[in-house]
């Protein structure tokens, strides 16, 4: 859910006055948050998913770098 004007309002003068006494603002969580968080947790077992192999096109890259140095 995207906050509203108020709500952004809001969020920009607890950060102004967190800066201008040095400390830090806290972070306000919301239940969408939480909601979301919890939403994915649910949808477990697909953790194989995560722990695939990705394979990056770096070789061609590099093929590519050499194409050019034989070129100079």
């Amino acid at each position: 859910e995207i906050p509203d004007a108020a709500f952004i309002h809001a969020a920009r003068k607890r950060r102004q006055l967190a800066r201008e006494l040095g400390g830090e603002a806290p972070l306000v969580e919301n239940e969408v948050t939480n909601k979301r968080l919890t939403h994915e947790d649910e949808n477990g077992g697909s953790d194989d998913e995560d722990e695939k192999r990705i394979v990056f096109s770096g070789v061609k890259m590099k093929s590519q770098r050499q194409k050019i140095a034989e070129e100079i």
